[in-house]
């Protein structure tokens, strides 16, 4: 939502920034060029904003299974419980196996959320930075 707003915000003092310091001849090439920042920025804001995550998925996951006591019950008390679970399912081949399968993939769907968490405080934080570069922007003087 703040990544939209900024956004929103952004692109019309830049296009009026463009527009008033190109000159006449250059308007179309100018407007042209902004239009392929803008296409670019966006395919590879999209990538890095995928590395970010991957990166910090990997850094949750790894600080998650060092911390025993992420789970509000204990890791042990954890897999026992999925131990139970699973026995009740009547899947009892390879029982403590598919418990301790099921604890990790619990601990990477919480790395995986805490990653997003990151990437998105990363992306509205950058927004905001822009849209406080875009007040001096409108503040510095205009070339005539």
């Amino acid at each position: 939502m703040v990544q939209s707003f900024a956004r929103g915000m952004l692109q019309s003092p830049l296009i009026n920034l463009l527009m008033v310091a190109l000159p006449k001849d250059k308007l179309l090439m100018g407007s042209g060029l902004r239009g392929l920042m803008n296409g670019l920025g966006s395919t590879f804001g999209i990538s890095m904003a995928a590395v970010l995550v991957e990166k910090q998925q990997a850094v949750h996951a790894l600080a998650l299974s060092e911390e025993q006591g992420w789970l509000s019950l204990g890791a042990e008390a954890a897999v026992s419980a999925a131990r139970e679970s699973l026995y009740a399912a009547g899947d009892w081949d390879l029982l403590s196996t598919k418990a301790m399968l099921a604890v990790r993939s619990l601990m990477l769907d919480e790395a995986a959320v805490l990653a997003y968490r990151d990437c998105y405080l990363g992306i509205a934080l950058s927004s905001l930075f822009a849209l406080v570069l875009t007040v001096f922007l409108r503040l510095s003087p205009r070339r005539g």
